[in-house]
């Protein structure tokens, strides 16, 4: 039987041709329309406020607040850049942290505080504001993480301290830094009877960064540990 002897049956028997199915289709989607139509409209709104309220934030909001939160450090970092950590975390540190959180401002203030409270001896909040700090910048995240290890190991917290050692000297390709966070990983962890991990360390310096002035007496930092 062909398809249209086949649709001429089916319509004898039903009694439905194949345009009342389409009608009836399309009075389906009309009903549903009619019926969910305030819901889709207020998705639609829901929709556009989103994207326009975003839109306004990135653009006239987040500015004027990383404005306002980088004035409110500026004495702040003064008094860090002179040693003054008291009077860094008390002259605005703590206090763009505080008030202008979620700001690129107040995440570099979390840094400086830890830094701060390190420099003080202080080093349960130290280790608070490095393990806050949200480490995006290559450089200051590498060394935040050697900083927060420096305090685990003053209070014995050995274990969470060779991990971030670990972490510090892995952040960061950076010529500057990564040769003296090896040498200070590195120290540490012959410090600890890790003599394997550190010699890996000071034989990176010599290998990887054989200019830096970290590599200058490297060979005396490997004769000791080879001989331990």
């Amino acid at each position: 039987m062909s398809k249209k002897d086949t649709q001429i049956e089916f319509e004898e028997i039903s009694g439905v041709g194949a345009t009342d199915i389409k009608l009836t289709a399309v009075e389906k989607l009309q009903n549903f329309y009619e019926k969910y139509k305030n819901i889709v409209f207020g998705g639609l709104i829901a929709l556009i406020l989103i994207i326009g309220g975003t839109y306004y934030y990135m653009t006239v909001l987040q500015p004027e607040a990383e404005a306002a939160a980088h004035a409110d450090l500026f004495d702040a970092q003064f008094y860090f850049e002179q040693d003054s950590f008291e009077l860094a975390l008390n002259s605005g540190l703590l206090d763009v942290i505080d008030y202008h959180s979620g700001t690129k401002a107040a995440n570099l203030a979390t840094y400086y505080a830890g830094l701060s409270y390190f420099h003080l001896k202080n080093y349960d909040d130290a280790i608070s504001y490095l393990q806050d700090y949200k480490k995006k910048d290559k450089i200051l995240g590498a060394l935040a993480y050697g900083v927060l290890a420096d305090a685990q190991m003053e209070i014995n917290q050995t274990d969470a301290a060779f991990a971030n050692y670990k972490k510090a000297v892995n952040f960061s390709n950076n010529e500057a830094s990564k040769p003296f966070l090896l040498k200070k990983a590195a120290i540490a962890f012959e410090t600890n009877g890790e003599i394997s991990q550190a010699l890996e360390f000071y034989k990176k310096i010599k290998n990887e960064f054989p200019n830096s002035s970290f590599a200058s007496d490297i060979d005396k930092y490997i004769g000791r540990a080879s001989s331990k």
